[in-house]
């Protein structure tokens, strides 16, 4: 069975004569994370999962690439193009208030 995009709410049209791609989760810890936080609704879906995929849809065009062993790129940011509402955007912790006290 062939992988499509795992993003919530992206019913991407894989039709036709465009090319795509699509990557799975970074092995490293840190970058996992980062990925993980930018991709909204993603608290829903099991982090641990083998198949989660993103196409290169979720990225400009023009996104820093590095070679993984194996010989496939991988892009070196996270994702940061969703078709999707900004109210549905995750979005920063503001800072702690001072406490007045």
């Amino acid at each position: 069975m062939p992988f499509r995009c795992s993003v919530i709410d992206y019913k991407g049209q894989y039709g036709g004569e465009e090319q795509f791609r699509l990557f799975v989760l970074p092995k490293n810890d840190i970058q996992r994370q980062k990925w993980i936080n930018k991709i909204p609704s993603f608290s829903s879906i099991s982090v641990s999962s083998q198949n989660f995929r993103i196409c290169n849809r979720h990225w400009p065009a023009d996104t820093p690439m590095v070679t993984i062993p194996g010989g496939s790129k991988m892009p070196v940011l996270p994702p940061s193009i969703f078709f999707v509402p900004s109210s549905c955007l995750p979005t920063p912790k503001p800072d702690p208030r001072p406490n007045l006290l």
